[in-house]
């Protein structure tokens, strides 16, 4: 049976992925690390492109959890399909959540406005745009990084393989840098903090991964991405191995592996799995439904997969079977 990550799983990601980040974006000039900087700073930037991914995590050699899905990313949107068993789809004005989180007939769509989005690529969620690569705060937190990794930066690589180069580095705990140690231990320390240890038993605590984690000691991290002759990054692999001692003085090993490949850059297309909906769901008809043209509609599919519009409504089925146990009913606006 599939088990959720606990929050302090959470902070264990956390910290390997605030190594991660801080080694990935650092480069110097002549060496495998301004390749590298080159490509993940391009690819942040694209908004067209298919990655697919896959995400395992395992304690003691037992996968605890997994979970593997596909982003097609386009100038008009994007469409988020596997993880969690969803599919969310962002095309043009449109939000659609199919099915619901936590149900299981039930889909969702909201329109937004036509000027929602700023662009569809990684740093364009976060306000960032290819001209502001260059801008002083930009350099700023380059140059900090570039502190903050010290000698790590030397552990780089760089290989040739058919049709590009491979970029790739592996370090252990003695390699990390101080800071980044300390970074992991305020995040252990914070997350102890409101705990009463003297009350913790392990019954408590339904999986021994669950319990919480006093010492880490990372015994690898290492990463491989695949460059092409277009400096396309193709393929990305971080694996992170570490011996963890939770408050009961228990060892335990986490292991933690990402594996994305990116295709069709340039070329993507999104095509909205369920027929008509695009058709459909005009601001027009938002507002003929609901009274604005940025509400939300629930609905459910025919057996063909386009939408069932007899049943259309205006409120969350979770509210619904809610406030039916009060006698209540919700309908959409009178179609008359």
């Amino acid at each position: 049976m599939k088990r959720k990550i606990s929050r302090r799983m959470v902070c264990l990601i956390t910290a390997g992925i605030l190594l991660l980040s801080t080694i990935v974006v650092v480069a110097i000039e002549g060496s495998p690390y301004e390749t590298f900087k080159r490509t993940v700073f391009q690819a942040l930037t694209k908004e067209n492109f298919t990655l697919q991914g896959e995400l395992t995590v395992k304690f003691n050699g037992e996968v605890i959890e997994y979970e593997s899905g596909t982003l097609i990313s386009s100038e008009v949107g994007r469409i988020n399909k596997g993880f969690d068993n969803r599919t969310l789809i962002e095309y043009n004005n449109l939000h659609i959540e199919s099915p619901m989180w936590g149900e299981e007939i039930w889909h969702s769509v909201r329109a937004q406005g036509q000027s929602w989005r700023i662009n569809n690529s990684f740093l364009g969620e976060m306000g960032i745009g290819v001209e502001d690569l260059n801008s002083a705060r930009f350099r700023f937190a380059e140059a900090f990084i570039d502190l903050v990794v010290g000698d790590v930066r030397n552990n780089f690589t760089m290989s040739s393989v058919d049709g590009g180069r491979r970029v790739g580095v592996a370090i252990n705990h003695n390699q990390l840098p101080e800071i980044v140690r300390l970074g992991i231990d305020v995040i252990l320390e914070d997350s102890l903090r409101w705990r009463d240890e003297s009350d913790l038993r392990r019954e408590y605590f339904l999986y021994p991964q669950y319990i919480p984690i006093r010492n880490i000691t990372l015994n690898r991290l290492s990463i491989y991405a695949d460059i092409d002759d277009a400096d396309n990054l193709k393929y990305f692999n971080i694996n992170v191995n570490v011996t963890t001692v939770n408050i009961f003085g228990d060892e335990g090993i986490f292991e933690f592996s990402f594996v994305a490949e990116f295709s069709d850059i340039g070329t993507s297309v999104i095509n909205v799995p369920i027929p008509g909906a695009v058709e459909l769901f005009t601001p027009e008809f938002f507002e003929y439904k609901t009274g604005s043209r940025h509400g939300s509609l629930f609905f459910q599919l025919n057996a063909d997969g386009s939408v069932n519009l007899d049943s259309l409504a205006t409120i969350s089925p979770r509210n619904a079977r809610f406030e039916e146990v009060y006698g209540q009913r919700y309908e959409l606006y009178d179609d008359e």
